[in-house]
């Protein structure tokens, strides 16, 4: 025997049907959004840079190179910076992140470079002022070879055309000792 179905019938049944499976199906996530931080990293950091590059090594003089970094925006979140130069005579290029994760409430971020094979990890905060963000890291340190060693590294903002990045190693004694300094100045 075959059952006929009127037609307002089955229209009925799939509405109750996709209702009922709409309701077990839970809601999409509201996607994350920029906060003040993710902000101020694309406001201050973000655009195109010439660079004077200084080492610092115990009993040597300084050496001193010029390079370029092109900073920008990764969607709203993340900033990534292409450094190039020159090292000791070699050319030169570092590729850099820097996010914010609002869940830790810190700053995130990483360093390579066509020097090593080491992949530097950041984690920090920025001031009240907000104007310098410090990070901290472990990495590989040409004084102390075979080991890692703890760094503090700083980019300061002085204003919206210049800025200051200071690499320090942390010494024996707990006191930092700095290794490098990088002074930014916005292309024009």
């Amino acid at each position: 025997m075959r059952v006929i179905v009127p037609v307002h019938v089955l229209l009925i049944l799939s509405a109750v049907w996709t209702s009922a499976h709409a309701q077990e199906t839970p809601p999409m996530p509201e996607m994350p959004k920029p906060t003040k931080q993710h902000e101020w990293l694309q406001q201050k950091l973000a655009g195109e840079w010439e660079t004077t590059v200084t080492i610092h090594m115990p009993g040597q003089p300084a050496m001193t190179s010029r390079g370029t970094a092109a900073t920008r925006p990764l969607g709203k979140f993340w900033i990534q910076s292409e450094h190039r130069g020159e090292m000791m005579g070699a050319p030169y290029v570092g590729l850099q992140t820097l996010g914010f994760n609002a869940e830790k409430q810190q700053f995130v971020g990483t360093w390579i470079d066509s020097m090593s094979d080491y992949q530097w990890d950041y984690r920090g905060q920025l001031n009240d002022k907000r104007n310098q963000l410090t990070l901290l890291c472990e990495g590989p340190c040409p004084m102390k070879p075979g080991g890692l060693s703890k760094f503090k590294e700083v980019l300061e903002v002085q204003d919206d055309d210049h800025l200051t990045f200071t690499s320090s190693v942390q010494q024996d004694d707990g006191s930092w000792q700095k290794g490098m300094e990088i002074k930014y100045a916005r292309k024009r």
